[in-house]
C-alpha cells in the first residue's frame, strides 16, 4: 500500500475536508445563531490560500498550522494559538473593525467542529501545494 499524499489545489479544493469548502461554511451560516458564518466565509477561503501559497512544498504541516489558526483568528485571538508550529497570526495588528465571532458562541463551536477535520484526518501533515515549488 502506497502513501498517500495531500496536494491542496487552491482553485480546486473538493479532495480536502469540508472545512476547506465554502459551501460547507453557506451550510453552517444557515443554523440559527451561527449566520455569522456567513460574513467570514470569503476571508476563510483567501485564508486557504494564502495558507497553502505562502508555505514551501513539503511541509503540510505548517499549512495546516496555518489554516487551523483562523478558529482564533476570527474570534479576534491573534497570537497564543495552540499550534507551536504556527503560534501567532502572520498579519500586523487588526485595526479594522470586524463582526468577530466570539470564542464559546453557537457558532464558533460549529468552526471548530468543522475545523476539527483537518486536524484529525489522516495524512494531513504531509500535505503540499500544487505550484508551491514554484514560490520564490
Amino acid at each position: 500500500m502506497g502513501e498517500e499524499r495531500y496536494l491542496f489545489d487552491v482553485y480546486k479544493c473538493d479532495s480536502l475536508p469540508s472545512a476547506m469548502d465554502v459551501e460547507e461554511l453557506h451550510r453552517a451560516s444557515k443554523e440559527k445563531g451561527c449566520e455569522v458564518i456567513k460574513e467570514w466565509a470569503r476571508s476563510i477561503k483567501k485564508h486557504l490560500y494564502w495558507c497553502a501559497l505562502s508555505t514551501a512544498q513539503g511541509f503540510g504541516d505548517v499549512i495546516v498550522a496555518k489554516w487551523t489558526s483562523i478558529v482564533r483568528h476570527v474570534a479576534n485571538k491573534h497570537d497564543n494559538h495552540p499550534n507551536a508550529t504556527f503560534p501567532t497570526c502572520a498579519h500586523e495588528p487588526v485595526e479594522q473593525e470586524r463582526k468577530w465571532i466570539f470564542s464559546g458562541s453557537l457558532a464558533h463551536d460549529k468552526l471548530k467542529a468543522i475545523f476539527s477535520e483537518v486536524t484529525e484526518a489522516e495524512g494531513h501533515q504531509e500535505a503540499s501545494c500544487r505550484g508551491a515549488d514554484k514560490l520564490p
